[in-house]
């Protein structure tokens, strides 16, 4: 079962393009927010990103799947 705090950190990646920046506006390491994604990734079998060692590029898949978690989310937030 997927985490949505999985898909929060993902979406959240997706958007600022860094594991840095993301894990600054969670307050918590750039491991940890790596280990998220590695986890989701897993879980779902599939690469959503593309890292390097100064950015972060979503893969077809990626933005397909950062739409669905979007969508996903403003759903849990109108319940």
């Amino acid at each position: 079962m997927i985490d949505l705090q999985q898909m929060q950190t993902f979406v959240l990646v997706a958007e600022l393009g860094s594991l840095a920046a993301a894990a600054r506006r969670l307050r918590v390491s750039a491991a940890a927010v790596s280990k998220q994604l590695t986890r989701l990734e897993e879980s779902l079998h599939l690469q959503l990103l593309t890292r390097s060692t100064r950015r972060v590029e979503l893969t077809e898949v990626g933005k397909s799947y950062c739409e669905q978690c979007k969508r996903v989310m403003e759903e849990v937030e109108a319940a």
